[in-house]
């Protein structure tokens, strides 16, 4: 029987000779390719990537999103970091009153402001029945009366201070199960409850970077999640939840073809992707001149 075996498996084998090893070299080449951002190839592919986007940029001559940046000069003029949330509050009214379509926050505020009314007291008994302004108050209703969208911090594992139940908008699947499809994350740290019902929105803050094997520049970011899974729920990240809310949409949906994320966005406006939800950034060069100082 093993003689037979052995003539049955050899025998094709002779008869076509080179043919075998082809196969063979064919499938190492396929199976460097489907791995190869595991490999040092990834070196290569990321050198030619950045090649392409200085050969060819973006153009950013059209660019409506404006960025105001806590920066050195603002730094220097309101205090260290973490600000008080009465001057994050200050400044969300003063960008609303410019009337913008969204007003994304790029940070979380998971714990009560360390200069509020029950913090100063238990720090200062002697302040006793004093009544003092509630800073997380004041940002709930800057937050309420603007088109605001809060950040949320995704995680692998349930960390402290970790939800797996939150206020978000959830993603609408076109042709599949984006929650089963897109990256899958246990929880999120969120921002404090009445933060977020107070915001319009809230929406994945995550970015990742690229998993290369002796990469000498790792920490730069080539691509970032247009939306992942957390806790099962496919959730958008900020940029798509801030266009939700700019078009005043009931959600940001993701379009799905044999089981892979093809394209994420808001109406007529969508992005392809990878197959897990991730978008390929097109970089092009710094517009200073739509970047403002918070202060």
């Amino acid at each position: 029987m093993l003689r037979h075996l052995r003539t049955l498996l050899v025998t094709p084998l002779r008869a076509h000779r080179g043919r075998p090893a082809a196969l063979l070299a064919l499938l190492a080449a396929c199976t460097a390719l489907a791995l190869i951002e595991y490999t040092p190839l990834t070196l290569l592919q990321n050198a030619l990537f950045d090649r392409m986007q200085r050969l060819s940029p973006r153009d950013r001559s059209e660019m409506p999103a404006l960025i105001v940046a806590i920066d050195e000069k603002s730094l220097a003029a309101l205090g260290q970091w973490p600000w008080p949330r009465q001057t994050l509050a200050r400044l969300v009214e003063t960008i609303g009153t410019g009337d913008p379509l969204a007003i994304g926050l790029d940070m979380i505020f998971p714990e009560p402001d360390r200069l509020g009314s029950a913090s100063l007291k238990r720090l200062y008994p002697q302040l006793g029945r004093i009544p003092l302004a509630d800073p997380d108050a004041r940002l709930a209703a800057a937050l309420a009366a603007t088109p605001s969208v809060l950040g949320i911090s995704a995680n692998k594992t349930l960390l402290h201070g970790n939800r797996s139940a939150l206020k978000v908008t959830p993603v609408i699947s076109r042709g599949g199960d984006a929650g089963a499809i897109a990256n899958p994350f246990a929880g999120a740290l969120a921002s404090l409850p009445a933060l977020e019902a107070a915001a319009r929105g809230q929406a994945l803050l995550n970015a990742q970077e690229d998993p290369a094997l002796q990469d000498p520049e790792r920490g730069v970011l080539r691509r970032v999640p247009l939306m992942a899974s957390v806790a099962g729920l496919p959730v958008a990240a900020l940029g798509p939840e801030m266009l939700r809310v700019a078009l005043d949409a009931p959600a940001v949906e993701a379009d799905i073809r044999n089981g892979r994320i093809t394209r994420v966005g808001v109406d007529a406006y969508r992005l392809p992707t990878q197959a897990d939800g991730k978008l390929i950034l097109h970089f092009g060069p710094l517009r200073a001149d739509r970047i403002f100082s918070a202060v």
